[in-house]
């Protein structure tokens, strides 16, 4: 399923670089429209830490204008059920773990198993927005006004993307609190 049609109303004639997982098709590669670059990577998870990726977010911020980073997220991402169901352990899923447990509780146990894998989803998103936001390249456009980074996660029941935060604005109570 190529989700570039509901990504339309968050493009809106943009120079937008959208971080997608290259290991859940979230994004077709080949309908990409005019003005969107796409850049994957395993649940949308920036390596900070590599040179050669931050290079490439100043490249497409900087080089190719572009005015709006957007991270997806969606609630079928293979790589997050591993790590609530199978608990894999290679490098980056680990990594991954620590992100989202940073904030979990005893009691989200109780919480329905789809309801975890979302909230999951989703404080990966926004833990990425945060991480990319402190870029001093990408800090200063946000200051200046010149640069939107949003979180959005694709919400199965329906059929649509959700912001769920901008600029390290969360707008999901449900995660912000955990």
């Amino acid at each position: 399923m190529s989700y570039v049609n509901y990504l339309e109303p968050f493009l809106r004639e943009r120079r937008s670089l959208v971080i997608a997982c290259h290991d859940c098709d979230t994004i077709d590669l080949d309908q990409r429209a005019n003005g969107v670059f796409v850049h994957t990577c395993l649940c949308s998870m920036v390596n900070l830490d590599d040179t050669s990726e931050v290079s490439l977010i100043r490249y497409f911020i900087e080089d190719l204008a572009c005015d709006q980073v957007i991270l997806l997220g969606h609630t079928n991402c293979r790589a997050v059920k591993d790590i609530l169901e199978m608990g894999r352990r290679h490098a980056p899923l680990r990594r991954l773990q620590r992100v989202i447990t940073g904030a979990w509780t005893a009691s989200a146990c109780c919480i329905r198993h789809n309801m975890r894998i979302r909230i999951m989803t989703e404080q990966n998103i926004i833990h990425q927005v945060r991480a990319i936001s402190t870029l001093p390249f990408v800090e200063e456009k946000i200051n200046m006004k010149t640069l939107q980074v949003k979180g959005l996660c694709w919400d199965e029941a329906s059929s649509t993307f959700n912001e769920i935060c901008r600029n390290n604005i969360v707008f999901n109570d449900i995660v912000s609190q955990g």
